[in-house]
């Protein structure tokens, strides 16, 4: 087995879970934006907090698999663990930074910060893997 850093392989699975839990609950975001912006009024009251909260119950899974997957590295389990937990504080920190996208410049301001989340995820999981190889 190559030597790796435990740290690093933990940093990189933070942010890669981080970013990709964010992205998934922006999507949520712009598709609830974009039913309320629809002819119908956005629909049932309802409908609209299911679609959020599976979009956030979406999000906070993938993060977690994304950290628990991406730090196969570290051998104990419990830190497995500590990495998926903090990776979903940082995916609720990002994820609450669309809120102001979404005031400032509404769903196209959404779009960009998906787009950055995006990019942000891909270089973040190649980082991960890179550093998990070594």
């Amino acid at each position: 087995m190559s030597s790796q850093d435990p740290i690093l392989v933990a940093l990189g699975s933070i942010a890669a879970g981080s970013t990709a839990s964010a992205a998934v609950i922006t999507v949520g975001l712009i598709t609830l934006r974009s039913l309320q912006r629809g002819g119908s009024g956005g629909g049932d009251t309802d409908v609209q907090l299911a679609l959020l909260g599976t979009m956030l119950f979406a999000g906070l899974a993938t993060g977690i698999a994304t950290a628990w997957m991406l730090s196969r590295g570290i051998p104990d389990l419990w830190r497995r663990g500590v990495t998926s937990a903090l990776s979903v504080f940082g995916a609720t920190v990002l994820a609450a930074g669309a809120a102001p996208m979404d005031v400032l410049a509404g769903r196209v301001g959404l779009v960009a910060y998906l787009i950055l989340l995006v990019l942000a995820t891909f270089f973040s999981l190649r980082l991960a893997r890179r550093t998990t190889d070594r």
